[in-house]
C-alpha cells in the first residue's frame, strides 16, 4: 500500500522532507536548517546635533530569496531621534517593499515584495535599507545602542513566538539579530591595541599590556587580547575561577565567560561568541568586540594597521 506525504505528515520545505508528530497539544518539527538570516546594522561615531545615516544589512540571503520579514529597531529616542527610513541596494521597488511604524521603545519595520514578480525579492546580501537619525542638541556625549530585535506576538497555538522572515510564501527563515552603537561626542577614555604588539596606547598615553609581553591576536577571523589589563583600565573588575576556567567581567554589565566555550552569559541573558575564550601562555584572551560592546563600550577596528580602538 503506497501512501501519500499528507498521509504521512510529511511536507516539503526548502527542498527538505519535515515530518511533524502531533503528541497531545504539542507538535515536534524536525527539519534540516540552513545557515541563519544575518541582519546587522553599523555602528558610527557623531556629533551632537548631526544627521546620522546607519545601513543595516543582509548576509547569508537564501537562494530562493526573501519575500517578507519584519522586526523591530530598538533605540533610546531621549538622546537619538529617528528621521525616516529608505530602501537599500538589494530592494527592489524601495517606494512600497519597506514601510515602518512607530511602537514602544522604537520603531517596527515592514518589509513585502510589493511586485512579486518572482524576480522581484532580496536575492543576494547587501544593504536593506538606510536609517535616519538626529542626536539631540542637548546631548553632548555618550554611547547609544541601536538593536534589532525580533517582534515576538501569539502564534496560533496561543504561544508566544517570533514573527519569522519568510521565502518565497511560506517557507519560514531562522534569522539572527546585530547590535550598532552610535558613539555621541568625545569619549571619556580611548585604548588602542594593535595585533602582535605587546603595548597599549590608553588616551595618548603608552602602558605595557602586563608584564609578559602578551599580545593581540587574531584567531578564527576574531582579534582577541588579554582582557585584563583593558577591563581595568576601563574601571571595571574581573574574576578568574582556575577550577572552572570561567571569566568574570563586572563593567556596567555581569559578563560571564569560559575557556574554550562559545556560550557566554550576559547581564543573565545567553549569547554566542564567535570565537571561545583561550588560555595563551598563562593569559586569558577573550573576543575584543564582543567583550567591548556588551559592556557597554564602541569598538572600531582598522583592518589596514590591525589596530582596535575601544572607546568609554
Amino acid at each position: 500500500m503506497k501512501l501519500g506525504l499528507k498521509k504521512l505528515g510529511l511536507k516539503k520545505v526548502s527542498g527538505f522532507l519535515a515530518l511533524s508528530i502531533f503528541v497531545g497539544a504539542s507538535m515536534v518539527a524536525s527539519y534540516a536548517r540552513p545557515q541563519p538570516v544575518a541582519i546587522s546594522v553599523d555602528s558610527i561615531r557623531a556629533e551632537n546635533g548631526a544627521e546620522i545615516t546607519l545601513n543595516v544589512s543582509l548576509n547569508n540571503v537564501p537562494e530562493r530569496g526573501i519575500s517578507s520579514g519584519m522586526f523591530k529597531i530598538e533605540f533610546n529616542d531621549d538622546k537619538i531621534a529617528f528621521e525616516g527610513i529608505e530602501g537599500g541596494d538589494i530592494i527592489h521597488n524601495k517606494m512600497f517593499d519597506i514601510s515602518n511604524s512607530a511602537v514602544s521603545g522604537g520603531i517596527k519595520v515592514l518589509y513585502d515584495d510589493y511586485d512579486k514578480t518572482g524576480s522581484s525579492q532580496i536575492l543576494k546580501n547587501g544593504v536593506f535599507c538606510k536609517l535616519k537619525f538626529k542626536a539631540q542638541d542637548s546631548y553632548k556625549t555618550g554611547i547609544e545602542s541601536i538593536k534589532l530585535v525580533p517582534i515576538v506576538s501569539k502564534n496560533m497555538w496561543g504561544s508566544m513566538a517570533e514573527a519569522p522572515f519568510y521565502s518565497e510564501t511560506d517557507t519560514p527563515l531562522q534569522v539572527s539579530y546585530g547590535e550598532g552603537k552610535i558613539l555621541v561626542g568625545k569619549a571619556q577614555k580611548e585604548i588602542k591595541l594593535q595585533v602582535n604588539n605587546p603595548k597599549m596606547i590608553v588616551n595618548n598615553t603608552e602602558k605595557k599590556i602586563d608584564d609578559t609581553g602578551s599580545k593581540p591576536l587574531v584567531i578564527g577571523g576574531s582579534t582577541l587580547l588579554p582582557i585584563r589589563a583593558v577591563v581595568e583600565e576601563l574601571g571595571g573588575k574581573i574574576e578568574w575561577n582556575n577550577k572552572t576556567k570561567k571569566i568574570t567581567i563586572n563593567l556596567d554589565k555581569k559578563i560571564e565567560l569560559t575557556v574554550d566555550n562559545k556560550n557566554a552569559i550576559v547581564g543573565g541573558e545567553k549569547k554566542q561568541l564567535n570565537v571561545a575564550p583561550k588560555v595563551i601562555n598563562g593569559r586569558t584572551y577573550v573576543p575584543v568586540r564582543f567583550v567591548g560592546e556588551n559592556a557597554g563600550c564602541f569598538v572600531e577596528w582598522d583592518s589596514a594597521s590591525k589596530i582596535a580602538t575601544i572607546l568609554k
